[in-house]
């Protein structure tokens, strides 16, 4: 395992690890996808607002809410939108064993 440093100043909650890449979100409203094993920057995903919550893993699909209350689902390897609809704003995506909410 190597050490490595990514500069987020404005990451927000804790990083997502997964296998093979760390999702770091960040008050500006992107998305990080990082090699884990060397920190290089792989994707970028720009919401249209910032992110005040950490990104939700489940599978290979990733759930990222924005502070506008846009929930969006992407391909955890590529950055790729699957989907995106609205719910509540400030609400985090929960992922439980048959259904997404937002609590």
């Amino acid at each position: 395992m190597s050490n490595w440093l990514f500069q987020a100043p404005n990451a927000v909650g804790t990083p997502t690890i997964g296998p093979e890449l760390t999702h770091v979100g960040d008050r500006n409203g992107n998305l990080f996808a990082l090699d884990a094993a060397n920190g290089r920057r792989e994707w970028q995903f720009e919401t249209d607002a910032g992110l005040d919550v950490s990104p939700v893993l489940l599978s290979d699909t990733l759930y990222v809410a924005a502070r506008a209350g846009q929930v969006s689902t992407l391909d955890a390897d590529t950055g790729e939108v699957q989907n995106s609809s609205g719910v509540r704003r400030g609400r985090s995506p929960r992922c439980g064993s048959r259904a997404i909410t937002s609590t």
